[in-house]
């Protein structure tokens, strides 16, 4: 007979408590996050770590926007609203990459691309 192949998680529970507690344990949490997905839209660990959770999704709306979109703000060159996309999309891009490995320049560029995503976040229509 085969062997049941569990996953990481589930054989880590199994390690420490009784089984029925561990097992109890591990479908509880992923029938709350269930819940938690479908009223809701996101789950309670979504919130610990919101940067992550929020800006694989506004980097994949922007790069659409930048290939899209036809309008530009009333006060800027269609040169200068794709410059300043480019530089919201590299900042996005930073959080959504291992950063651990860019350097103070990339840094710095990305921490001004979020200064221009709040700057010119109303001008994000289409």
């Amino acid at each position: 007979m085969d062997k049941i192949k569990l996953s990481k998680e589930l054989e880590d529970l199994l390690k420490e408590a009784p089984f029925y507690v561990k097992v109890w344990d591990w479908f509880s949490y992923r029938i709350k996050q269930t819940y938690q997905i479908w009223t809701k839209g996101y789950t309670c660990t979504d919130l610990m770590d919101l940067d992550l959770y929020l800006a694989p999704r506004y980097l994949r709306m922007l790069k659409e926007f930048k290939e899209t979109s036809i309008s530009v703000p009333p006060t800027m060159k269609p040169e200068e609203w794709d410059a300043i996309l480019d530089e919201i999309i590299f900042a996005f891009n930073f959080i959504v990459s291992d950063y651990a490995d860019w350097t103070m320049e990339e840094e710095d560029r990305a921490t001004k691309g979020f200064e221009l995503f709040g700057k010119h976040y109303q001008a994000l229509w289409k």
